[in-house]
């Protein structure tokens, strides 16, 4: 089962808080569920009537933990199922292209995670 996860605030950083706040508004609708640091995948769960509003405020994020970046939104379901089958897929293909990149003992690491983050986002419950 997975710990109990951090908030949006202190994953994220208070400037990425602030900004979803300004624009989502009620940030109670945004649950954060899921976050790899070797990938930077992040499964969060939004209220189906706020999941545009939610979109828009990520694409908004320029900076996390005073570090620059871009997001990108790489799924939207309805069910929870869907996602974890698009986020283990999408996991693949990015361990697949670091590995290509490393010496056998990274390799070695890198297959250990990608077990451990299958069988992680697995386990994510839809409550």
């Amino acid at each position: 089962m997975n710990p109990t996860p951090p908030t949006l605030e202190t994953q994220y950083g208070k400037a990425s808080y602030k900004t979803l706040a300004k624009v989502a508004g009620d940030l109670s609708v945004i649950h954060y569920t899921y976050y790899s640091p070797t990938t930077k995948i992040c499964i969060i769960r939004v209220a189906r009537d706020h999941h545009r509003i939610a979109w828009a405020a990520i694409t908004l994020i320029t900076e996390l933990r005073n570090q620059s970046c871009i997001p990108h939104v790489i799924h939207v379901s309805g069910t929870l199922k869907k996602v974890q089958l698009a986020a283990i897929q999408y996991n693949r293909v990015l361990v697949a292209k670091l590995k290509a990149r490393s010496n056998e003992e990274r390799q070695k690491q890198l297959t250990e995670y990608l077990e451990k983050s299958d069988k992680d986002i697995n386990t994510i419950d839809a409550s």
